[in-house]
C-alpha cells in the first residue's frame, strides 16, 4: 500500500528502517539543515519546517523534491504533472490547483537563499582559519584581539563562544557567523578602521528579514536586541536568551519567531529613535495579535544606548527593572 512514509524512503529523506508512527522528524530539503528541523506528519501528510518556516502537503514536498533532482530536465508543469502522480493515492491534486500549488512553492524558494548560495556561504565561512581568541593578544591576530576585547569589551570566551573568525585580506576581516537555533544562515563581517564608512557587511542574499539569530529556549523571558555584538554582550552578561533582529526593524516573521518562546518579551533595541519606532511596531503587533504577550522597553542608564556598551552590572540593573515592569 502506497504512503506518505513509503513515497519519502524512495527519496531517502527517511530511512526504510526507520521506526516512526505518526510524525518523524528529518533535515529539510528547503534550506541547509545541520539539525533535523523539517516534521512530518504521517496521519495528515503534511509538514512544516521549525527552522525556515515552510509548510505544506503531500505534494508539496514531492514537487520540490522533483525539482532537486529533475529541475533542468523537465519544465515546471511537467514536475507538477509528475508530482501530482506519485502521490496519486495519499493526496489528490486537483489540477486547476496545480498552477497555485506551484507559485506557493515557487514564491517561497525565491523568498529564501537556495540551499546552493546558502552552502556556498557556509563553506567561505568554514575556509575562515579557526581563531583561539585566548592566544591572539600576542601574535599577528593582535591588531583584532586588541579592538574586540579592549575596544569592545569582548572577552576571549565570548569570541570562542560565537565562533568568530577572521579573513585578513578583507577590509571587513572580522568574520562572525549567523547562527539560527543551532543552524548556520550566513555571516556578518565587520571593518576596524571604521571612521565614516559603513561597520558591517553581510554576506550577498542574507535574508535578514527571515532570520532571527540566536539559540533561544522556552524560558521566562526573551531579549530582543538589534546587533550580532549587543547579542554577544548580552551572553557575556550573563544573558543568553537572546534574539538579535540584525537591524533596528523588524519583520512579522521575526516577531511570531520570537513570540514562541515566552511571554515576556524585552525590547533591547538601541536607545534611539529608530529603538522607539521599532518598539512601536512591535507594541502594535503583539498587542493586536498576541494580548497575553508582555512587551517591555528595555531602559538603558544616561549617556549610553547600546547593549553593547553596558557592563554585567548594569546589563543586570536594567533587566531587574524590565522585567519588573510585567508583573
Amino acid at each position: 500500500m502506497k504512503t506518505f512514509a513509503s513515497i519519502l524512503e524512495q527519496y531517502g529523506l527517511i530511512s526504510e528502517y526507520a521506526s516512526y508512527t505518526d510524525k518523524v522528524m528529518v533535515h529539510c530539503p528547503f534550506h541547509l539543515d545541520h539539525t533535523p528541523s523539517l516534521s512530518i506528519n504521517f496521519v495528515f501528510n503534511n509538514f512544516r519546517c521549525f527552522s525556515c518556516g515552510v509548510e505544506g502537503k503531500a505534494f508539496d514536498l514531492i514537487y520540490a523534491l522533483e525539482q532537486e533532482i529533475h529541475g533542468q530536465g523537465l519544465s515546471v508543469i511537467q514536475l507538477a504533472i509528475r508530482a501530482s502522480k506519485i502521490v496519486k493515492g495519499v493526496e489528490e491534486v486537483d489540477p486547476l490547483e496545480l498552477e497555485r500549488r506551484m507559485e506557493s512553492v515557487r514564491a517561497f524558494r525565491e523568498k529564501h537563499q537556495s540551499k546552493e548560495e546558502l552552502e556556498s556561504v557556509y563553506l567561505f565561512y568554514k575556509s575562515l582559519k579557526k581563531v583561539d581568541w585566548e592566544t591572539a593578544w600576542d601574535d599577528e591576530r593582535a591588531e583584532y584581539w586588541h579592538y574586540l576585547n579592549h575596544d569592545r569589551g569582548l572577552d576571549c570566551s565570548t569570541l570562542n563562544d560565537f565562533h568568530v573568525r577572521l579573513n585578513v585580506t578583507s577590509v571587513n576581516p572580522i568574520c562572525i557567523p549567523l547562527i539560527e537555533q543551532g543552524m548556520f544562515k550566513g555571516y556578518v563581517s565587520r571593518r576596524i578602521d571604521t571612521g565614516k564608512v559603513r561597520k558591517y557587511k553581510n554576506n550577498n542574499g542574507l535574508d535578514k528579514a527571515n532570520i532571527v539569530v540566536g539559540n533561544l529556549v522556552e524560558s521566562g523571558y526573551v531579549v530582543v536586541v538589534e546587533g550580532i555584538v549587543d547579542a554577544m554582550m548580552s551572553h557575556q552578561n550573563g544573558y543568553s536568551n537572546v534574539a538579535c533582529l540584525l537591524g533596528c526593524s523588524s519583520s512579522q516573521v521575526q516577531l511570531e519567531k520570537v513570540a514562541r518562546y515566552s511571554d515576556t518579551i524585552v525590547w533591547a533595541l538601541d536607545g534611539d529613535n529608530a529603538g522607539d519606532k521599532g518598539y512601536a511596531i512591535a507594541k502594535q503587533f503583539y498587542t493586536t495579535r498576541y494580548p497575553n504577550k508582555k512587551l517591555v522597553r528595555f531602559q538603558f542608564p544616561d549617556g549610553k544606548k547600546d547593549p553593547g556598551e553596558l557592563t554585567k552590572k548594569e546589563t543586570e540593573a536594567c533587566m531587574k527593572k524590565a522585567l519588573s515592569m510585567t508583573k
